[in-house]
């Protein structure tokens, strides 16, 4: 209810869309991966992707001058971290986990919310998969599915390339994943009343290779 309210007051309608095709894309791989890895956690990846990125709400609403030039910068290229500091001073993972600290979100997703670009913000100790999960499908979904300059096709191949070393799932198993996202995208849209537009075919083009490296599993530590 609370980010509900948020978004109707959201100011920047091509943000707004950006925003939730990204978090849904998130949350949706997210959960996708976790059954791939055989976990039990899959309705807590699934929210936990949905919300890693609600700093932005926040500062949209409050800072919309400033954000406006964080969302040019985006789409030239920079990096939402890279453009937010230059013109707010903070980033949306800071002001996240204040608001995570707010709302008395539990220790597993505020640590999602202040991993999801770094995974060097996770202890050592930390006893879940989350954060290095929805850390990878961040990074898949804004190369899915966010504007930009680039080959973003290229750069995703590679990514998908490092899938098993990162989250446990195999390039060819992670293509799958790719591929039914637009379909779950879709039906999340239509249930929460978001026109998103026409999705690009998340299907790569050709084979991604295995890693060289050995693939990551989780044993209860990550």
């Amino acid at each position: 209810a609370a980010i509900h309210k948020v978004l109707s007051k959201f100011p920047m309608r091509k943000l707004l869309t950006d925003f939730w095709l990204h978090s849904m894309a998130t949350g949706v791989c997210s959960q996708l991966v976790a059954q791939e890895c055989g976990f039990a956690i899959t309705e807590e990846a699934f929210v936990a992707g949905l919300l890693h990125d609600v700093g932005k709400l926040i500062l949209a609403q409050y800072m919309e001058d400033e954000y406006t030039l964080v969302w040019r910068d985006v789409l030239k290229g920079a990096p939402y971290l890279v453009a937010e500091r230059n013109h707010l001073g903070v980033d949306h993972v800071g002001v996240g986990l204040e608001l995570a600290r707010k709302w008395r979100f539990d220790d597993v997703l505020r640590t999602v919310i202040a991993a999801h670009h770094d995974l060097d913000a996770v202890p050592t100790d930390f006893d879940s998969p989350l954060p290095r999960i929805v850390n990878f499908s961040n990074e898949v979904c804004a190369l899915l599915y966010r504007e930009g300059p680039g080959n973003r096709l290229q750069t995703l191949q590679g990514v998908v390339a490092q899938s098993s070393a990162r989250v446990g799932v195999a390039p060819d198993r992670f293509q799958d994943v790719l591929a039914s996202l637009p379909e779950r995208i879709e039906e999340l849209s239509q249930c929460f009343g978001i026109e998103i537009g026409p999705l690009p075919e998340a299907a790569l083009r050709e084979p991604v290779r295995e890693p060289v490296d050995p693939p990551w599993r989780w044993s209860g530590r990550s």
